[in-house]
């Protein structure tokens, strides 16, 4: 990781760690869902319902403990004693159970693609390096995935945001390169012809050359894209790994763009009108994705849920009270599951 102006960098070796041989793993979420998918194949008692949607939520007629019905496209209605809201920023779980949230927009867009680009040659370390440059506006992030295929995410303002994602895969990857390598007067200058107009590959190729001369760049060093000499598979350069590698191409469809914003539930838990329903994930939190955190969140989120389900199951209670009994591992007292997100379930159990 290093400051896009001072080149001020960190960097943060698995080597160094004795007790494990990597720091992290970087999973495609499409390997996640397979993978959650196969294994809860295997698990009787659960049943998943493919290619429909929910059409509406309400609230069953009747006494006073009234259990949610989800209406699905199919025609099919489900009679549910808790509804978990794992459905997104924008939960139809979280309004039905007039569950109010508080945030705010940060003036950041991000940009995401899968990258391809040359494998490591056998002078140089595998592509296990994530690298990250700390923009005047916005980090840039290059995570591998495997040998020749990494993911970008890229934090920016709005505008520079919008000419990005619009632009030809020819001209964004080119624009990936130089955005890890080119000193930042000169990529501001780039930003600037962006948003002039459209520019085409060739065109954006000579403007980075002519930026790579007159910052003095070498066209044997890894610094250089555009005017770079360097072949693939001969003695890479001294500083080859303290950058990605070069992209070479976008794979197709995955260039996307969205808002960045901090949300957060005023309860995790619905009462009332709502209640039987609780909230994990986006759902309940939305967090700038920075570190990398909100999968990570989410998955507690359900790890600390289940755990309650569990014990209520154990204990005979009903699942869908608000007023859930808990135990910790290291006594018998009991705990409730206390309405709020500063004090819920998630923080008794863990």
């Amino acid at each position: 990781m290093w400051d896009g102006i001072s080149g001020a960098h960190i960097t943060f070796d698995a080597s160094e760690t004795p007790e494990s041989s990597e720091m992290a793993r970087m999973t495609e979420n499409l390997n996640l869902q397979r993978a959650l998918l196969r294994n809860i194949s295997d698990a009787p008692s659960v049943h998943v319902i493919q290619n429909v949607k929910v059409e509406s939520i309400e609230r069953e007629e009747g006494d006073a403990n009234r259990w949610p019905l989800v209406h699905l496209s199919n025609g099919v209605i489900l009679r549910t004693r808790l509804l978990v809201g794992a459905d997104g920023f924008n939960s139809p779980v979280r309004s039905f159970a007039g569950i109010s949230s508080y945030g705010w927009s940060y003036d950041t867009q991000a940009v995401v693609a899968t990258l391809n680009h040359a494998q490591r040659g056998p002078f140089q370390a595998p592509n296990n390096s994530a690298y990250q440059r700390f923009l005047p506006t916005g980090p840039i992030a290059f995570l591998p995935l495997s040998p020749g295929v990494s993911s970008l995410v890229w934090s920016t303002k709005p505008h520079i945001a919008a000419v990005l994602s619009k632009s030809s895969p020819g001209v964004l990857e080119q624009l990936i390169n130089v955005a890890f390598r080119l000193p930042e007067p000169s990529l501001r200058y780039i930003y600037g012809r962006l948003l002039e107009g459209a520019v085409s590959s060739e065109e954006i190729k000579e403007e980075i050359a002519f930026r790579e001369h007159s910052d003095g760049i070498s066209s044997h060093s890894a610094y250089a894209s555009a005017t770079s000499m360097v072949s693939e598979g001969g003695i890479p350069p001294d500083d080859a790994d303290a950058l990605p590698p070069l992209v070479t191409s976008i794979q197709p469809g995955t260039i996307a763009s969205f808002p960045l914003r901090y949300n957060h539930a005023e309860s995790y838990i619905g009462e009332g009108a709502g209640s039987r329903t609780v909230l994990v994930g986006d759902a309940a939190h939305t967090v700038h994705p920075l570190a990398g955190q909100g999968l990570n969140l989410g998955l507690g989120d359900v790890d600390a849920l289940s755990r309650c389900i569990t014990q209520a199951l154990i204990q005979g209670s009903d699942i869908g009270e608000m007023l859930l009994p808990m135990r910790r591992t290291s006594s018998n007292h009991l705990f409730r599951l206390i309405h709020g997100p500063d004090a819920i379930c998630t923080r008794t159990l863990l």
